[in-house]
């Protein structure tokens, strides 16, 4: 059924392109001449088709050939009526294309600059290290011509200019132990059998990268040498000055400073020579700023020909300490004891007689690690030391700063007495308050001795005093009267020790003139 209805359908579509074709004007019936012509013609035989054909779509069937009307000029259509954006809508996507275009355009000059830039700075890096391997070379052979003791320990920095780079150039040597090949600073067996130069040379565009290093190896001339090192608890000290006079009876002085390791090695003769070792500021443990004051360190040294002595100090940079007082109504005090282990022995400050309400120590206290506390307590020995008296007394421990100053307080026990005129306790007889007494007292542990005016009320006029052992005299000139005691806990002395007793803390004392007699522990005329 589909077919019959088809054939119809073409065989109209026939007539109707030879109806057409004589409805046409004569000028487009003239045969074509040549193939482009005829190719022209059918490409509008085409057109016409499809043009044809769209029409018939929309045509009833019928049986009869269907006259079709003379196709006329397409009429021209919108680019947007096609679907088609116009040519202003691109705008944006051209402006996107260029700036990709520009940005590989960079990118491919930058990747190029910096390939070349890299080139340069390698190129001038190998000339820069040439140089500075030239003036190392210069350096090395410069050391070899100076004297060996100048060279020894040495630590020196100069700069110096070469087609406008600012070279640096450092030159150091050391002695070195031939048998462990380590620098004989450091080395735990005393030997000094050459130096060895360093010469480092450095610029400002090397960067991170490796300086340029050469060596050489001096051989010393024969005779003995002096390894002196000086440190502050294990860290070298620089700058140090190491002298050896001698050899006895010589009076040479043979000086060197200490190096960055803390090390000067002097080569000298054989014989004795005497020895000191300072630096402005630093002190030894146990406070001399000059070695050779202090007994307990080594003052004098003898080298056999061809040999290798080795000494150590400790300096460090001087402290000091600020000391209060407590315990009693007069918070004055004068003087202190410190004392460390690494000591080898106490030292006390400030003078008996002389009261403040704070001591100061003079800038010659040795920074110890914090590790190792100063203990302070008032006094001046050993003797006077808190738990010397008792085992459960407080004691005060305190760092020292480097340079700085370290405050403490530390703790007087009172001594309070009254001074009676009479004989015994009671209203008739214990007499008055003797106003104008005066006396002593001495730490029998230290040998310190302490004078005195009493006050109207019959008392010590500062009554704190340091822990220890003492014996007291007091007096109003006609009798005295003299005892001792022990003051021992921070409350002040813990027995009887006088003859008229203790009552709340204060101990009395009758003299014996008014009422006269003979109390305990009197006697005529002052103290002496």
């Amino acid at each position: 059924m589909r077919r019959e209805q088809v054939v119809p359908r073409l065989s109209g579509f026939r007539r109707g392109l030879a109806r057409d074709a004589a409805c046409r004007p004569t000028g487009l019936k003239q045969q074509p001449q040549n193939a482009d012509t005829r190719n022209e013609d059918r490409r509008s035989t085409l057109v016409m088709i499809r043009t044809f054909f769209s029409r018939l779509r929309h045509t009833a069937r019928r049986s009869r050939p269907v006259a079709l009307p003379r196709p006329r000029a397409l009429p021209a259509v919108a680019p947007a009526a096609r679907g088609i954006p116009p040519l202003g809508s691109e705008r944006g996507d051209t402006l996107i294309e260029v700036i990709i275009s520009a940005v590989l355009i960079a990118l491919v000059v930058v990747a190029s600059l910096t390939g070349l830039d890299s080139t340069n700075r390698s190129v001038a890096l190998q000339r820069a290290r040439s140089q500075a391997d030239a003036l190392a070379q210069q350096d090395e052979d410069q050391l070899r011509g100076e004297p060996v003791a100048k060279l020894s320990e040495l630590s020196r920095t100069r700069e110096v200019v070469e087609s406008g780079t600012k070279y640096t150039i450092i030159s150091t040597s050391q002695y070195v132990a031939d048998a462990t090949a380590t620098a004989s600073c450091s080395s735990s067996t005393p030997s000094a059998d050459y130096l060895q130069t360093t010469s480092k040379v450095t610029w400002p565009s090397l960067g991170v990268g490796k300086p340029v290093v050469e060596t050489s190896v001096i051989s010393p001339p024969p005779g003995a040498a002096l390894i002196v090192q000086v440190t502050e608890s294990g860290t070298p000290i620089q700058g140090a000055q190491v002298v050896a006079t001698g050899p006895s009876p010589e009076t040479t002085e043979h000086k060197l400073e200490t190096s960055s390791d803390g090390c000067a090695i002097l080569a000298v003769l054989p014989g004795e020579y005497q020895l000191n070792v300072s630096k402005s500021s630093y002190v030894d443990p146990n406070g001399y700023s000059n070695t050779h004051e202090d007994v307990s360190v080594t003052r004098s040294v003898y080298l056999p020909a061809e040999t290798t002595a080795k000494e150590g100090y400790y300096l460090g940079p001087a402290g000091k300490l600020a000391v209060s007082f407590t315990g009693s109504a007069y918070v004055e005090g004068d003087m202190f004891v410190a004392h460390n282990s690494g000591m080898t022995t106490f030292r006390s400050f400030g003078s008996a007689g002389t009261y403040k309400s704070t001591v100061e120590s003079p800038t010659t206290v040795y920074p110890f690690l914090a590790t190792s506390p100063y203990t302070v307590y008032a006094g001046s020995c050993e003797s006077d030391r808190p738990k010397a008296l008792s085992a459960g007394n407080p004691e005060v421990e305190v760092i020292v700063p480097a340079g700085g100053t370290a405050p403490v307080t530390v703790t007087q026990p009172p001594v309070n007495i009254k001074l009676m005129s009479g004989t015994g306790p009671g209203a008739s007889a214990e007499g008055s308050l003797v106003t104008t007494g005066s006396g002593y007292t001495t730490d029998t542990g230290c040998g310190t001795k302490r004078v005195f005016a009493s006050t109207p009320g019959g008392a010590l006029p500062r009554p704190g005093l340091p822990y220890g052992n003492y014996t007291m005299c007091v007096s109003n000139s006609a009798r005295r009267w003299e005892g001792s005691f022990s003051n021992n806990v921070p409350a002040g002395p813990s027995t009887a020790w006088t003859n008229g007793g203790t009552s709340s803390g204060t101990a009395t004392i009758y003299l014996g003139t008014s009422p006269s007699g003979s109390p305990s522990g009197t006697s005529s005329g002052p103290c002496p």
